[in-house]
């Protein structure tokens, strides 16, 4: 009983976190788009993008999974550091290049991707804003930023030393082993536009994507060029939007900016991808989509759009969340989807068992144990060596 009230808190917390980001992600917004014309609250960009992000099922993740919290804290203090950055602009005030360093210094300390925003704060002043000594006051908004990075990485460095980028020889630590150069790079583009897909068309969704949930992928094959294609499409469109300050262009710099860390071509994370890596670069997708249902030429047509991407995406948010009830919920549902995944299967076998041996599950006892045999037969075949 004491257990259940704790993890209750504990969901409860993040709940709150994440309402509060959907907060601030609105007042950022608010801010940096300025509203066109006498527009009803509910036909602005800023609304319809915040209430996307709202509901998207490929944050159930970041929400329900008390591990999301560094997550949702990062992206957190990142956006309050993009809101006082603004705000700086508009005021000049000291105390703001303080709260700037404060608030990006905790997004670092909850996951270092926050540094992503290096490079995002600066573009978003740049695309939104009009002051004619913007290059001059965004210069000086990067010197907290800067000093706070600085300090985070040097800390960083003090605690657990230098940073490997040698790639684990171990298959759950290292999804990309055994694979020739062209194998990894071709089945890293098929994850990128499985991100994409999901953002837009949110299923199927799992916690699992390790080996081989994503098959080895060949550039023979044809989703791996279509998403090359893709991802150099938009980033010549976003290019050339980059003078014209293209709301567009923004979005698809956001979003490849912010999942740069966690794509896997600049270095290994050691896993194909995961639904929670995506959860700030989400901003970006979001931000293009909430423009297109904004500008579609009937006000009526527009609002029957977004409501019928809102109550999908809540159905399925919905849905999602009583499969992350608990362990034995969540793992023996995914693995059904993340069918060929050795982790998956190793998991789920190993929540059978659990339940198996007790007392009150005696009636389903052996039910449970032939579940679990089949489950980590199948991992072993997967994954001979998985320990």
């Amino acid at each position: 009983r004491n257990r259940s009230k704790v993890l209750f808190v504990s969901h409860f917390i993040n709940v709150l976190l994440f309402s509060l980001t959907c907060l601030v992600l609105l007042l950022l917004l608010e801010k940096m788009l300025k509203p066109e014309g006498k527009k009803i609250w509910y036909q602005s960009l800023p609304f319809i993008a915040t209430l996307i992000f709202l509901v998207h099922p490929i944050h159930t993740e970041v929400v329900a999974n008390i591990k999301g919290r560094d997550e949702i804290l990062s992206l957190l203090g990142a956006l309050l550091a993009m809101w006082y950055s603004f705000k700086y602009m508009e005021s000049k005030r000291i105390f703001h290049l303080f709260l700037i360093f404060i608030f990006f210094l905790m997004g670092l300390f909850s996951k270092e991707v926050a540094v992503t925003f290096l490079v995002i704060i600066p573009l978003g002043v740049y695309f939104f804003s009009n002051d004619k000594l913007r290059f001059q006051k965004g210069i000086i908004i990067l010197i907290p930023m800067l000093i706070a990075s600085v300090i985070y990485f040097y800390m960083r460095h003090k605690v657990i030393g230098d940073v490997s980028f040698e790639p684990s020889s171990e298959l759950m630590n290292n999804s990309f082993l055994g694979m020739s150069f062209a194998e990894k790079y071709a089945t890293i583009f098929y994850t990128l536009l499985l991100y994409l897909k999901l953002l837009v068309f949110p299923h199927p969704l799992t916690y699992d994507y390790y080996p081989y949930h994503i098959a080895v992928m060949h550039w023979s094959d044809i989703w791996p060029v279509i998403s090359l294609l893709i991802y150099v499409a938009m980033g010549i469109y976003a290019i050339i939007g980059f003078k014209k300050k293209n709301i567009v262009s923004f979005g698809m710099l956001f979003y490849l900016i912010a999942l740069s860390p966690m794509s896997n071509i600049f270095f290994p994370i050691g896993v194909f991808m995961n639904e929670r890596f995506v959860y700030a670069a989400s901003i970006g997708i979001i931000i293009i989509l909430a423009y297109f249902v904004q500008k579609i030429i009937n006000p009526k047509i527009s609002l029957y759009i977004l409501l019928i991407i809102v109550s999908l995406y809540s159905l399925k948010t919905i849905s999602r969340n009583t499969v992350w009830k608990n362990d034995f919920t969540l793992f023996t549902h995914d693995v059904k989807i993340s069918r060929n995944s050795a982790k998956s299967n190793t998991s789920a076998g190993g929540k059978l068992i659990e339940e198996a041996v007790k007392p009150e599950n005696k009636t389903s006892k052996t039910e449970y144990l032939n579940q679990a045999i089949y489950y980590l037969r199948r991992a072993i075949k997967i994954h001979p060596a998985y320990n």
